[in-house]
């Protein structure tokens, strides 16, 4: 009886062990396009961001829009390619940033860039000009109405699409 006890103990303690190698969580994206977003304090925890009037329909007079992403569980260095794209199928904006891991950390990282619309990127609120304003080359965003792409990808392998409708 007492064999059959031990043998069951290292049995589990080889199985669940501490020296057991951690299981890799992959990286996720969610993405929001929204009319505003606010950054709201929260003391000794930090701050959190709070988007306002999200949604996947616009109209090319609102002020602005707002692309903001969380990137959760990044347990690893790894490159992230955000690429907007217009109803023409055009890139407007293409950017990759490099999400470091901090060692014993699993981090969230949060990206945020403007598309102004009726509004020009120096008439942007001042608690927006901290963030990239995408100005696309040739017509102003207001004028390219139809579906947009706003892709993410991951080095990982993870992507996510958000699709959104500017309408007159």
């Amino acid at each position: 009886m007492k064999k059959i006890v031990l043998v069951a103990l290292a049995v589990l303690l080889v199985g669940f062990g501490p020296w057991r190698a951690p299981v890799a969580v992959a990286a996720s994206v969610t993405q929001y396009v929204c009319r505003d977003v606010y950054l709201q304090d929260l003391g000794a925890r930090g701050s959190t961001f709070r988007p306002v009037s999200c949604g996947w329909d616009f109209s090319a007079a609102d002020q602005y829009l707002v692309l903001y992403a969380q990137i959760d569980r990044v347990d690893r260095d790894m490159v992230m390619t955000s690429e907007l794209v217009d109803p023409t199928g055009a890139t407007v904006h293409t950017e990759r940033l490099l999400l470091r891991e901090r060692v014993g950390s699993i981090l969230r990282y949060t990206v945020v860039w403007v598309l102004p619309l009726s509004v020009g990127s120096g008439q942007l609120p001042d608690r927006l000009r901290r963030y990239d304003a995408i100005e696309p080359e040739g017509a102003p965003a207001r004028e390219r109405l139809g579906e947009w792409q706003w892709k993410i990808t991951l080095a990982s392998g993870t992507t996510a699409t958000a699709r959104f409708m500017l309408k007159p």
